[in-house]
Formats: C-alpha cells, structure tokens, sequence
C-alpha cells in the first residue's frame, strides 16, 4: 500500500486566511504530515508532494503522483466561502473513476462522524471541454480526491482549526478512511 498526500497550497500560495489569521496552507501541512506520521507507523508507504512551507505547483504536484507509483493520492485542504455561515467537508474526485469516489466517500463519511461536522457530500465538477474541472484531478493518473476538511471562513471552525488536537483527530480520521479503502 502506497499513498500520495498533498498538503495544498504552500510557499508563495499563503493567500487563504480565516478571519482571526488561520492560514491554509500551514493547516493543510500539519495535518497532512500528522496524517504521514500515522500512516508510516501502519506499514503504509507514503509519498509528500511537500513536506514544508515551500512552493510546488500544480504541475510539479501531479508529476510527484503520478512518478510515486502510488495507490492513491489526497490533496488536503480546508475550504473557503463568502458567506461565514457556511461548513463541512466535503471530498471532490474524478468523475472518471468509480475507486476515487469511495476514497471521497470514505473520507467525508468517516470525519463528518468522527468530528461531527456537516456532512456535504462527494462532488464532482466538470469543465466546459467535458474534462475534471480541477487540474490534480485531470492530471493525477491514480485515484484521487480533493479534501476539503472544515471551512477556515466559518468562525466556528476556524476556531477548530487553530487547535492542534482538532487537526491531530483529522488526521485520526483520514487515517482511519484510507485504512478502510486499502481494506477493500
């Protein structure tokens, strides 16, 4: 078993800030690498496109997976919307591939339960040409998904997110869905 785990955004790309200063990328990271940590103590081979607050684009992100030789890949991130009321997880994958849905599935079921956050579903979006709307997911040749773990908008969750033991038990919980994937 072999896994890609992509802590979203980073380096240069420090744009996406909560309201009282949560910042994506730094959250996206600490969970992630809490996620790696658990994952390798399972016997589970696991590959970072990043591993500090550096840069790496998408490109860059998508050649990583796709090298790896990995069984899936994850890009971790939490969400944003203009209106503050908004919250949840929610998971989007390719809708290309049936084994990227229950990765998605198994992700937002076991967290939205797990931390009892608002369950929004598996998504996919498609673009104008007919392709997968988001570039991992058009260019990432394994089973993938886009992780969208709490809103760092919604006052509430942002505060969660600001607390290591909240972003220490997603972890637990992704943990716990990829256990459940590879187990399939």
């Amino acid at each position: 078993m072999h896994i890609c785990i992509d802590p979203g955004h980073g380096g240069k790309d420090r744009y996406n800030v909560g309201p009282t200063g949560y910042v994506e990328a730094d959250g996206a990271l600490d969970i992630a690498l809490r996620l790696k940590l658990k994952l390798e103590q399972a016997g589970i081979k696991v590959t970072m496109t990043r591993n500090a607050d550096i840069t790496v684009t998408l490109a860059q992100r998508s050649a990583i997976a796709n090298r790896c030789g990995a069984d899936a890949f994850i890009s971790i991130h939490t969400n944003a919307a203009a209106n503050p009321a908004a919250n949840g997880v929610e998971a989007f994958y390719s809708m290309f591939t049936k084994k990227g849905n229950y990765l998605a599935s198994y992700l937002v079921n076991r967290i939205s339960g797990d931390l009892k956050l608002r369950n929004r579903g598996i998504k996919t979006r498609k673009a104008s040409n007919g392709k997968d709307y988001y570039y991992m997911l058009r260019n990432v040749s394994i089973p993938a998904v886009i992780l969208e773990c709490a809103f760092h908008t919604n006052p509430r969750e942002e505060a969660l997110l600001k607390q290591a033991g909240f972003r220490d038990k997603l972890s637990y919980s992704i943990y716990l869905a990829v256990l459940k994937y590879f187990s399939k």
